[in-house]
């Protein structure tokens, strides 16, 4: 969980001692009250490519997140080559985000 609208750098680190930590006092990682899903990664292995498995996946996730209610939302880091199947799946494109992980380029998607 985060406690913003979208995926952050600062999000998706974790605390240098998160095995003895509870991360509390730490502003990276998960947060406990936090209302923001971050899907960090969705792969289907080529073979099994568009057969609509990964789209199955996440609306299933989707569906069982709204019923648990454990968020206000789900957001999520894209490239833009794949704004297309996450719009399809309900996500808008929030504009380009200021994560820099693994050299940037990243579409926010809610």
């Amino acid at each position: 969980m985060a406690d913003t609208p979208h995926v952050t750098d600062l999000a998706m680190d974790y605390p240098p001692d998160w095995n003895s930590s509870d991360g509390r006092d730490d502003p990276r990682g998960h947060r406990e009250k936090g209302r923001t899903l971050a899907v960090h990664s969705i792969a289907v292995i080529p073979e099994y490519q568009k057969m609509k498995l990964g789209e199955t996946i996440v609306k299933a996730y989707l569906q069982r997140m709204a019923s648990a209610r454990v968020a206000d939302r789900v957001s999520l880091l894209a490239h833009r080559e794949l704004e297309g199947f996450y719009t399809k799946l309900g996500f808008m494109d929030e504009g380009v985000s200021s994560s820099e992980l693994y050299g940037g380029g990243w579409v926010n998607m809610n």
